[in-house]
C-alpha cells in the first residue's frame, strides 16, 4: 500500500526554507544585529565621539581664553551647550548600541531554539516522507480495507486487516437460526460446522 504524502513533502520544503532563513537571521544576530542598523549606529557613534572630543578641546581652549579675558563668557556658554548636546547624543548612541547588543543576544537564544525545533521537525518529516509504503507486520492476505484512497488517516489508525487464510475458520449463521443452536455443543466442536436453512 502506498500513502499519498504530498502534504508532508510540502511541509518538509517549507520547514527547510524556514531553517535556511533562521540560520541567516542567526548569522546576522551574531554579527550584532541587522547589518544596516548596527553599522549606522557604529558610524554615528564614531562621529559623535569625534564631535565630543573636538568640542571639549574647544571648550578647554575657550576656558583659558576667558580667564585671560581674550574671549567672552557667551562664547564659552555656547560651546558648553554644544558640548552638552554632543555628549547627550553620544550617550544615546552608546545606549542604543548596548540595546542592540542585548537584543542580538536574546535573538541568538531564540534563533537557536527555533533551529533545534526546525531540525526536529525536518527529521520527523523526512522520516514520514521516506515511509510512503506501508508494509504489514505479518505475512498473510489482506481481507479488509477499512480506509479508501484519499482518506485522511492518523498515526495508529488501522489501514488494513491481514490474516493467514490457510488457518482461518469462518463460521456463518443465519440470524433466525442463531437462537436454535446449542452453545454448549458449539463450544465442544473442534471441526467446522455447516448450518443450512431448512
Amino acid at each position: 500500500m502506498t500513502l499519498d504524502l504530498a502534504e508532508q513533502r510540502a511541509d518538509l520544503m517549507r520547514a527547510r526554507e524556514e531553517l535556511a532563513k533562521t540560520e541567516e537571521q542567526l548569522r546576522l544576530d551574531r554579527a550584532g544585529g541587522s547589518a544596516g542598523g548596527r553599522a549606522q549606529v557604529d558610524r554615528d557613534l564614531v562621529i559623535a565621539d569625534t564631535d565630543v572630543a573636538h568640542l571639549r578641546r574647544e571648550h578647554d581652549s575657550l576656558t583659558r581664553l576667558v580667564s585671560r579675558q581674550a574671549a567672552t563668557r557667551t562664547d564659552l556658554d555656547a560651546i558648553g551647550l554644544a558640548l552638552s548636546r554632543a555628549e547627550t547624543t553620544r550617550d544615546g548612541l552608546v545606549a542604543r548600541q548596548e540595546a542592540l547588543d542585548r537584543e542580538a543576544t536574546e535573538n541568538i537564544k531564540i534563533r537557536r531554539l527555533s533551529l533545534d525545533r526546525l531540525r526536529a521537525t525536518i527529521s520527523r518529516l523526512e522520516t514520514q516522507a521516506a515511509s510512503d509504503r506501508v508494509i504489514a507486520p505479518v505475512d498473510g492476505t489482506v481481507y479488509s480495507l477499512p480506509v479508501r484512497a484519499g482518506t485522511r488517516v492518523q498515526a495508529g489508525e488501522i489501514l488494513a486487516f491481514v490474516g493467514n487464510l490457510q488457518t482461518m475458520q469462518v463460521r456463518a449463521f443465519e440470524a433466525a437460526l442463531v437462537g436454535s443452536l446449542d452453545p454448549a455443543s458449539y463450544r465442544k466442536s473442534t471441526g467446522s460446522r455447516e448450518v443450512t436453512n431448512s
